[in-house]
């Protein structure tokens, strides 16, 4: 299936979850908070949860201690998308704090976060496997008690030749990236829209 550009214009039904809902997703984004960190490479997490948020129609906010959250639908299935208010290395106790709220499931996350590993502008989906070096999602698997966990993984390429990992990391965006980015969430959101209304599976065929 292929998601047109304009697919934010779709209307979504409100509603208020219940708790234990069955087929409730809890999309999660990973970040530092901070006007600091606002437009670094270790956000685009919290940015592609942001670019969803700005673009679903009838939604409703709410907060916890450690964390942001949005409910909402997509097609017939509930959502809840979650930005972190613990630093990046804290990213399990805000995450765990949600699922005892809702009393949910890991298996009901669908993490995004940054990766080094991929270029920029590519996403990986995968259901399960180690955190690949990210303390981030490190601290998820570590507060869960398991690797079988989804992700949404979001390429922001390695550091140059002379450039520090951490710098890389929590650097801002080049002017080049800046122009790849819309389209990035943009194809973030499609891929999100259908692993939560198609199943993972499509969803790595389609976007892997």
């Amino acid at each position: 299936t292929q998601y047109p550009k304009n697919i934010r214009n779709r209307i979504f039904c409100f509603f208020k979850p219940a708790e234990g809902q069955i087929g409730m997703k809890i999309i999660t984004g990973l970040g530092n908070p901070g006007t600091k960190y606002d437009q670094t490479r270790h956000n685009i997490g919290f940015q592609a949860v942001e670019h969803i948020i700005q673009n679903i129609q009838n939604i409703k906010k709410s907060s916890t201690k450690f964390n942001s959250i949005t409910h909402s639908k997509i097609g017939e299935e509930p959502i809840v998308l979650n930005l972190t208010k613990t630093f990046m290395n804290h990213s399990g106790k805000a995450t765990n704090e949600v699922l005892s709220f809702l009393n949910m499931p890991s298996s009901t996350l669908i993490i995004l976060y940054d990766d080094m590993d991929l270029p920029f502008g590519e996403i990986r989906i995968r259901d399960k496997g180690g955190s690949g070096g990210h303390n981030g999602m490190q601290s998820v698997i570590d507060f869960a008690g398991t690797n079988e966990i989804t992700r949404l993984k979001i390429g922001i390429g390695r550091p140059f030749q002379s450039n520090d990992p951490i710098q890389h990391v929590l650097g801002k965006f080049t002017s080049e990236e800046k122009e790849i980015l819309p389209a990035l969430l943009e194809k973030i959101y499609s891929a999100i829209y259908c692993l939560v209304e198609e199943g993972i599976e499509n969803a790595m065929n389609q976007f892997n």
